[in-house]
């Protein structure tokens, strides 16, 4: 344990990294004043956080990095959990998408697109966003392009097209690509949904309406019939779509923590983008040995990294100036009045999500608890790993190693997997191969899972306990999952479990937690494998194509495929399309429409 009285610390601002006796790092921490900070720790009683005294024992040594300033401390910190991501911090698993509308006024025909991206979005559009849901994002998209009819096509066929399309008879698109338009009113359409994505809909919807009373006026009663199916369409997205509260706020998120009964935290964000509510998320932390400013100022460093920023954060806490200056947003922690509001909604909803959360635990780690039982299992199925293989007439066979840890699936720790050495489509030789390559690994790297799971019936299991036996893998147990008499109709025939040393199956009760928990967990295994096989059989079709050109090698397919999307296109491609890819000479570009029977 570490001797704090021999201890010469810095009285400056800095970090201070805590290691234990194998020097690993169990905490990294920033402090103004070093010395007095990494004291309080050591002090008799400490500060009441149940994780202190835990964290204490193991610490052998305390490095310190002063730093220049507050920020540049923060700064070093937020790198330095990144870098080593100790045990006792606060570390965000937000591997969320975001889902926006977007519009790029700069090119010539703009069109709105549906965009998912992580982490922020490429520059040079206008993103609006993101939406709670990717239901709400496309019932805007459509009815935005129902109502203000854009074109739908890509850059490519935009150029290429020698007609207008379908689009344009159904008037679902005022086709700019065969001038069926001026600019003058394609631009209108685009300013048109730029302001009310913006928020000005009362204005555009006032505009809008005097427009159609001189339509009317006029007589020309057909042109007054659409601008008020616009009107109309409108109306209905921004009642959809309003925040139904009184804030009147552009562009703010809304941060607020909530401490549950077992010393565990949650974090509530509401976000509200050109006044409207756009989602709720509640993000779940540990117990942790943080205070709770150092928790949040944490959580927006880490979630802000990739996260799209706001213009304003109401925080419950105040939090450091620094946090401004490196977000580029302001902060305020409002006491009173409306905001205030929105702080305490936001603080109900962390609550909510963590009973929620505690419950939905609880129930898990008792079907957990009910599994060991039933299949009589020396470990407590933390780590499930569930196995299947995937192939289709002896081409491309694959596998897929799905992973549940307490009862959650894990994307980060799943495996996809190409089998590398089995010629013919043998569900055995391919299970052998991929159990083979996933328990030496796991045995190099201390890494085995409690329990494997594998997609099939006696034989498989035999084939897996040879193979533990002959690696000497003792500390796993093992089932095979099958339906009854190999039925098909999801979700209504009975399970049967087989386990080592056990002749007869064991049937899992109908339509139980357990039964529906494990056919999750395998029916998880079964779409990788056949999602993977789909992709690499895809691939191979592609490369077979494009195998037939002289002169296109790996890279130059590579580069088709990007530009064009298919092999379907390039065959469509014009020699002009075919050599404005950088990269393909003009000889290259003759030579696929000589052999992909391309007419130029």
């Amino acid at each position: 344990m570490f001797d704090i009285k021999k201890a010469k610390l810095p009285t400056e601002p800095g970090v201070y990294i805590m290691r234990n006796k194998n020097r690993r790092i169990l905490y990294v921490g920033k402090a103004k004043n070093l010395n007095s900070r990494v004291r309080q720790y050591f002090q008799s009683g400490g500060d009441g956080r149940e994780m202190i005294p835990i964290l204490i024992a193991q610490v052998a040594d305390i490095e310190t990095v002063i730093a220049l300033s507050e920020k540049d401390a923060l700064l070093l910190e937020n790198s330095l959990i990144k870098q080593h991501k100790p045990k006792y911090n606060v570390l965000l698993k937000d591997d969320k998408t975001y889902v926006s509308l977007s519009i790029d006024p700069k090119q010539k025909w703009p069109t709105l697109k549906l965009i998912r991206y992580k982490g922020k979005p490429k520059a040079g559009a206008l993103y609006f966003g993101p939406y709670i849901s990717g239901f709400k994002a496309k019932q805007a998209h459509d009815t935005l392009l129902k109502t203000f009819p854009l074109r739908q096509c890509s850059d490519h066929e935009l150029k290429s097209r020698q007609r207008p399309c379908l689009l344009y008879d159904m008037k679902r698109c005022i086709a700019p690509c065969k001038d069926k338009c001026t600019k003058e009113e394609y631009d209108e359409h685009v300013d048109n949904i730029v302001r009310f994505l913006k928020g000005n809909d009362p204005t555009l919807v006032k505009e809008l309406t005097q427009k159609r009373k001189e339509l009317s006026d006029k007589m020309e009663y057909e042109k007054a019939q659409i601008i008020h199916g616009q009107i109309d369409a409108l109306k209905k997205i921004s009642e959809s779509h309003k925040f139904t509260t009184r804030f009147n706020l552009d562009d703010t998120d809304v941060l607020a923590l909530h401490r549950g009964e077992n010393g565990e935290f949650v974090i509530c964000k509401m976000t509200i983008r050109n006044g409207r509510f756009a989602e709720s998320r509640s993000f779940h932390i540990p117990m942790t040995v943080a205070q709770e400013v150092d928790i949040l100022t944490s959580f927006m460093m880490q979630h802000y990294a990739t996260a799209p920023t706001p213009k304003h954060i109401l925080s419950q806490l105040c939090l450091p100036k620094a946090l401004e200056e490196i977000l580029n947003v302001k902060i305020s922690s409002p006491q009173k009045g409306e905001k205030m509001k929105l702080i305490s909604m936001a603080k109900k909803n962390g609550k909510a999500y963590l009973e929620s959360f505690v419950k939905k635990e609880k129930e898990l780690q008792e079907l957990l608890l009910k599994l060991q039982e039933l299949c009589l299992l020396d470990n407590f199925p933390k780590r499930i790993e569930c196995f299947d293989t995937s192939h289709m007439s002896s081409e491309n066979p694959t596998a897929s190693m799905a992973v549940f840890i307490n009862g959650q699936k894990s994307p980060s720790e799943s495996r996809k997997y190409k089998i590398k050495h089995s010629e013919k489509s043998e569900d055995y030789a391919s299970m052998k191969e991929i159990l083979e390559r996933r328990l030496k690994r796991g045995k190099a790297e201390d890494n085995l899972p409690d329990l494997i799971i594998l997609d099939g019936g006696k034989g498989q299991l035999g084939l897996a306990t040879k193979i533990m036996q002959e690696l000497n893998v003792i500390s796993c147990d093992l089932i095979a999952l099958t339906k009854e008499e190999a039925r098909h109709d999801k979700g209504l025939s009975k399970e049967r479990i087989f386990i080592p040393g056990k002749k007869e199956a064991i049937e899992l009760p109908h339509k139980s937690p357990l039964q529906f928990f494990l056919q999750r967990v395998r029916d998880e295994s079964h779409d990788m494998a056949i999602t993977y096989h789909r992709k690499k059989r895809k691939e191979g079709l592609i490369k077979s194509a494009l195998d037939q050109v002289a002169g296109i090698g790996p890279k130059k397919k590579k580069l088709l495929i990007t530009h064009f999307g298919s092999v379907k296109r390039i065959k469509e491609a014009s020699f002009e399309d075919l050599i404005s890819v950088k990269g393909i000479s003009k000889t290259e570009a003759q030579s696929i429409i000589d052999n992909l029977g391309v007419n130029s």
